[in-house]
């Protein structure tokens, strides 16, 4: 019998595929997720990580938003706090002020809060890898006189400044300890890449005099920021200008001086995020109207972030602060509820595979479901066994992840499993030995993957509302309730189709297991 472990094949193939995930010309859907507040306070995001996990601020609180869910991120900091970055364990970095309104950095990990510097010293962070290193800006004195601020990276208790003959501010640091952010030259600020113990500057756009801000770079290396007045990318030691939006070209300005590109994120598939700043001259002070617009950048093409929404989300996009590698986007916005945290979920489209050939002795087949390119191209390729498309799809983008789990080749249940349930997937975890067990079935958790809605209870059982589609889960009753187990290895089938489900229960014996989560309209 063989098996679809994706996992094991992934790592050494997906770079084949890879082409196929990136440089789309169809433009991406996002579902608008409303983050909400502490108490009513409005909400505004900073950081956001590989798990969906959200830090930001409310109503002077620092907050934590997980599983669908905003807390304040621990009574014990002050009133006028702020988180600024997360890493994927959810150690998180922020500042918060003393009694006389200066700010201090902290981290804040496994309940316990480390404070970065001495009261003598203002401090605040900008960022955290994995490793827990930060980086930030710290107020101490030029080594050559003068006041800071300065560029900092805290690693393992130890302070290192990193600009301490000039001032400067990093911005962000990767997983292998690479920082960006600006510093001063002679009458200007430059990009800085730092690395093994070195201070790059990274110039400007036009080659010479001018301004530039490095804010942020991913794992590859890659760093995006703004020169003069406009959005850059530095790969492989060129910076590129990203060019612009075209409908942005349609605001009346009279002075090309009052607009600006920036961009402020960047993830490991290269998509970059950022915004668009301006101002219209008026005849009444303070003399223009400022705005700021939010863009993204992927396969080449800068487009508004607000056309990319539904425009009956009720939401307008007013600043961007970053995107995940999911490619789940951070934003300020207001509508009706005031003007909150919104997170932005890319609507995906999940293919269902099916193989009955590799799997005669259990009934109705098995089936399988990703909306990662570089998973179906290895599907399709046939490398994993008799897996075809049955041309079933259903969307996915909704607040909270699905856990996936593989069930061991032998003794079974040899399939995949997918729940946005805590409780089934605390669960299953709970259960899994390691290493895999060569005798006893067991679900293996692979990871979190596609996103959805959890489903509205009721008097009369879970239910979507509209526009939302529910989805419907089968299961082959490999384990009955009763009796001993069935010759076969557990299976599962989910579709927006209840005429699915209920194929599967008449002809096969199935078991129809209801609505399991709510998917976005196709």
């Amino acid at each position: 019998m063989r098996s679809l472990r994706l996992k094991t094949h992934l790592a050494v193939l997906a770079g084949t595929f890879l082409a196929l995930a990136c440089g789309s010309a169809i433009a991406q859907r996002y579902t608008v997720i409303d983050l909400g507040d502490l108490g009513g306070t409005g909400s505004f995001p900073r950081a956001i990580n590989a798990n969906g996990q959200v830090v930001g601020n409310s109503g002077g609180h620092a907050f934590i938003y997980s599983n669908e869910t905003i807390k304040s991120l621990d009574p014990r900091l002050t009133d006028n706090t702020a988180a600024y970055a997360i890493n994927d364990a959810g150690d998180v970095a922020g500042w918060s002020q003393d009694q006389s309104g200066d700010p201090h950095a902290f981290l804040y990990s496994g309940g316990t809060i480390t404070w970065l510097t001495t009261s003598d010293f203002d401090s605040a962070p900008t960022g955290v890898n994995a490793s827990r290193q930060i980086v930030g800006w710290l107020g101490v004195p030029n080594a050559n006189g003068g006041d800071g601020p300065h560029a900092f990276l805290w690693s393992a208790g130890t302070m290192t400044v990193l600009t301490p003959d000039v001032n400067g501010i990093a911005n962000a640091i990767n997983a292998s300890g690479q920082v960006v952010g600006n510093f001063y030259v002679p009458k200007a600020r430059h990009a800085f890449l730092y690395g093994d113990g070195v201070l790059r500057d990274l110039g400007t756009l036009n080659g010479g005099a001018g301004q530039s801000e490095a804010t942020a770079i991913n794992d590859h290396g890659d760093v995006v920021g703004w020169s003069d007045r406009q959005a850059f990318l530095y790969k492989d030691g060129v910076m590129t200008d990203l060019g612009g939006v075209a409908s942005y070209a349609e605001i009346p300005m009279i002075d090309p001086l009052s607009t600006s590109y920036a961009a402020i994120g960047i993830n490991q598939r290269g998509e970059i995020v950022g915004n668009f700043g301006y101002c219209i001259p008026t005849n009444v002070f303070p003399y223009c109207t400022p705005g700021v617009r939010s863009w993204l950048y992927s396969g080449g093409v800068m487009r508004d972030l607000g056309e990319l929404i539904d425009p009956n989300s009720g939401w307008e996009i007013s600043q961007v602060t970053g995107i995940n590698a999911a490619g789940e986007i951070i934003a300020f916005g207001c509508g009706n509820l005031g003007c909150h945290a919104l997170m932005l979920v890319p609507v995906t489209t999940v293919v269902e595979y099916a193989n009955t050939e590799d799997f005669p002795g259990s009934p109705g087949g098995h089936f399988f479901y990703t909306d990662d390119p570089a998973e179906q191209a290895l599907v399709d390729s046939g490398v994993f066994g008799h897996f075809i498309r049955t041309g079933k799809t259903f969307n996915a983008g909704g607040a909270k992840r699905l856990c996936r789990f593989y069930g061991s080749i032998t003794p079974g249940p040899n399939s995949h499993f997918y729940t946005l349930s805590d409780g089934e997937c605390s669960y299953l975890r709970s259960q899994q030995q390691v290493p895999t067990p060569a005798d006893t079935p067991q679900w293996n958790y692979e990871g979190l993957v596609f996103a959805e809605a959890p489903p509205h209870p009721s008097k009369a059982g879970p239910e979507c509302m509209p526009p939302s589609v529910a989805i419907y889960r089968a299961y082959n009753n490999a384990f009955p309730v009763f009796g001993a187990r069935n010759p076969w290895d557990s299976a599962h089938r989910y579709s927006a189709d209840h005429d699915d489900i209920g194929t599967l229960v008449e002809r096969y014996g199935w078991r129809d297991e209801g609505i399991v989560f709510c998917a976005p309209p196709q």
